[in-house]
């Protein structure tokens, strides 16, 4: 028997009271802290791949467009696919103190009046809970800092992923010659779709930020391997770009805002 899901929001708010902040409203608030190094893979869509993506998630609900958007200060608009690779805590998790690894495929939508993130699908080391699947368990995911590098490897039905990264450390702040690249800064039209997270079905995560995210320091590494990126049927072998903030994005989550 599958539930609706805002039965299943009904039972959370019941169960787990204490991340609820406002007991007169329907919402259910909980903080999420974003560890150092979270990292977006930026991969450009080709017609054929946005035809692609458009037409799986339109299969959920058909009223979704693809938008493009600004990366980062120094980009045009373009049709994206992220890879959005973080370690994350938050008091929704069943043991607080643990970090979480969760790995989103995005890109960037509008629904009617409302622009935002889509998350197409996602792949997690802990048991996640969301309104198209409701319940998913833990899969192959390991996102990690190995001296100078870090380490990624994803893997579940749908996603095949790993990368390898770093910086070269003869360039850093001190040095004349660095490039403008090397300063970006993420773009207001990113920061913009990060207020609406959305799901396939159009249930909606609101998100809430500070200056963690609005003020983030990036860093741009120039040094990769051991990449591999399938996704569904489609395989990517462009990275685009590749950015990483330094310090950790605090949130506070309406979970399901919209139901």
């Amino acid at each position: 028997m599958k539930f609706p899901q805002n039965f299943i929001k009904k039972i959370l708010l019941i169960s787990i009271p204490f991340i609820t902040y406002n007991p007169f409203t329907n919402l259910l608030h909980t903080p999420f802290t974003i560890k150092p190094y979270s990292t977006y893979v930026n991969f450009k869509l080709n017609e054929t791949q946005k035809a692609y993506l458009e037409e799986y998630i339109q299969s959920y609900s058909e009223n979704f467009t693809l938008i493009p958007v600004k990366m980062t200060t120094l980009e045009p608009p373009e049709f994206f696919l992220s890879v959005n690779i973080y370690n994350c805590t938050s008091p929704v998790f069943a043991n607080n103190n643990k970090e979480v690894t969760r790995c989103e495929i995005n890109t960037y939508v509008k629904l009617r009046d409302k622009i935002g993130t889509i998350i197409m699908d996602y792949c997690s080391n802990g048991l996640s809970l969301d309104p198209v699947e409701l319940f998913s368990l833990p899969k192959h995911a390991i996102f990690r800092k190995e001296k100078s590098h870090i380490v990624s490897s994803i893997e579940n039905e749908k996603i095949q992923f790993a990368l390898k990264f770093g910086r070269n450390h003869r360039h850093n702040a001190s040095n004349n010659n660095v490039s403008d690249e090397d300063h970006q800064q993420l773009s207001e039209s990113l920061i913009s779709a990060t207020d609406n997270i959305f799901y396939k079905n159009g249930v909606i995560d609101k998100l809430f930020y500070d200056s963690s995210l609005s003020k983030a320091r990036i860093e741009v590494p120039d040094e990769f391997s051991s990449f591999k990126f399938r996704y569904k049927d489609l395989e990517f072998t462009d990275i685009h770009n590749v950015f990483y903030f330094t310090d950790e994005i605090r949130f506070i989550c309406s979970l399901w805002d919209n139901l």
